[in-house]
């Protein structure tokens, strides 16, 4: 429901003059004449020329108004059948016709009539309006005078209520929208409402739900190669050998150079899933006191931070641990996740292996999202200083090896698994590199227990 209000536009009578109407041209006169039908003065109208056959108001702003009643006075003097006259109306981009008057339908000759018409408005502030002749002959004539503009708005009284079961009111739906009532459901609101099945998807209006693909395990071993997961760089390799945590392959990261010293998996479609937890298994060495490594992931703009696992405070050195880490899943259709070393030099190494992802559907309800656990018993010193040290890396000419354990001998690879070289080994190794080309190079490094892989950068 609502009030209906007028407003008085603007009124022509011509008795001064055009009264800021434009005389369209050959065919339309302000005249004065015994037809005229108010006063002495009148606009003719004559013919059927287009432009020259008509009038044209001044601009009119309208903006305030849903719409516009234009009342006038006419006559006609030698109509015949097919003549006619129109009332048009400027819509921003074109002139629309709003009322056609046709002879002997709507008007005879030499009678005088009053008419009233109401054009409707359409996002338009500003309009014009037009008197145009379409008679057959130069000699039949319309007179027009005594236009009156006035502008009419519906004001909406809302008289509904958001609970009668109907739409009413200023609603835009039953019970609901408008300034008064909650706003209604659709199917882009990030809730759960009206007949949805699920949030935002299902029933008769909105797109049907997807339902989650099954929850699913992936897990990364490393026994026979990375398993899809990504080498960072010079202070990332896959190792054999003690002390990985699991078999006899892990990844190694060491010291503190950012991707260099990291590894990240393929990326993963979790943006179906609520919950995801991860296990992992790792062995740290060398590491100073709140030194270790940071488990990451990227929310497809930048590396977050998911735990800092430091010496002292989440693990010693040489006792390997088992990892579990449940969170929400981060929604994200390419998500990837990381393990990147923050040790203070290539010293210090963490040893990462029996990486598994579990996802799921449901919302976790686990108390602890963090659980470390120690596995077996501590490494001896003895164990982990048999692990080889290679520097300096990146290296120009000369390369030194430090080993606990003899050194049977020492092959370097190209990137392609090419061999380049073979050394007869020894406790303590100096290899002269510089034949090399600078690039990267994989180092295969015998002892009488193990096979240890190194990889370096010649420079």
């Amino acid at each position: 429901m609502g009030e209906v209000t007028e407003t008085f536009i603007a009124g022509y009578y011509f008795e001064q003059g055009w009264d800021n109407w434009t005389d369209g041209g050959d065919f339309c006169s302000r005249v004065r004449s015994i037809s005229s039908p108010e006063g002495r003065y009148s606009i003719r109208l004559r013919n059927n020329n287009g432009e020259h056959s008509s009038m044209t108001s001044e601009s009119l702003m309208i903006d305030e108004y849903d719409s516009l009643q234009v009342e006038f006075s006419f006559r006609a003097l030698r109509f015949g059948d097919g003549d006619q006259f129109k009332l048009k109306y400027f819509d921003g981009t074109q002139w629309q016709t709003a009322r056609t008057f046709i002879y002997d339908q709507d008007f005879i000759n030499n009678d005088q009539y009053q008419k009233k018409v109401h054009i409707r408005f359409k996002n338009i502030s500003a309009t014009r309006i037009k008197f145009e002749a379409d008679a057959q002959q130069p000699t039949n004539q319309i007179y027009i005078d005594a236009v009156v503009l006035t502008g009419f708005k519906t004001i909406l009284i809302d008289s509904g209520s958001c609970e009668d079961g109907m739409l009413n009111g200023m609603e835009t739906g039953i019970d609901c929208g408008g300034p008064n009532c909650p706003p209604c459901p659709t199917c882009d609101d990030g809730i759960q409402n009206g007949y949805e099945i699920g949030i935002d998807c299902g029933g008769p209006d909105c797109l049907p739900c997807i339902t989650p693909p099954e929850d699913f395990e992936y897990g990364a071993y490393f026994e026979t190669g990375w398993d899809g997961w990504l080498d960072g760089g010079k202070d990332c390799s896959r190792y054999y050998g003690n002390p990985s945590p699991e078999g006899a392959y892990s990844i190694k990261i060491r010291g503190n150079s950012s991707e260099q010293s990291s590894m990240t998996s393929q990326p993963f479609d979790l943006s179906m899933y609520e919950t995801v937890t991860f296990q992992f298994m790792f062995i740290a060495t060398g590491m100073n006191n709140r030194e270790g490594f940071v488990f990451q992931y990227h929310d497809g703009t930048s590396w977050k931070k998911l735990v800092h696992f430091k010496a002292g405070l989440h693990f010693v050195n040489n006792q390997t641990y088992r990892v579990t880490y449940t969170t929400s899943s981060k929604a994200n259709d390419a998500t990837r996740f990381r393990f990147q070393s923050a040790g203070s030099g290539e010293g210090a190494m963490v040893f990462i292996d029996a990486v598994v992802i579990n996802v799921s559907t449901a919302t976790s309800l686990v108390e602890h999202p963090l659980i470390i656990e120690e596995v077996g018993v501590p490494l001896t010193d003895l164990k982990i200083s048999n692990v080889p040290r290679v520097f300096p890396n990146p290296a120009t000419d000369i390369l030194q090896i430090k080993s606990g354990e003899a050194i049977h001998r020492i092959n370097i690879y190209n990137p392609t698994g090419q061999l380049l070289k073979t050394y007869n080994g020894e406790t303590n190794e100096w290899l002269d590199i510089s034949e090399l080309m600078p690039g990267m190079y994989i180092l295969r490094i015998e002892t009488s227990d193990d096979i240890f892989v190194e990889k370096i950068l010649k420079q």
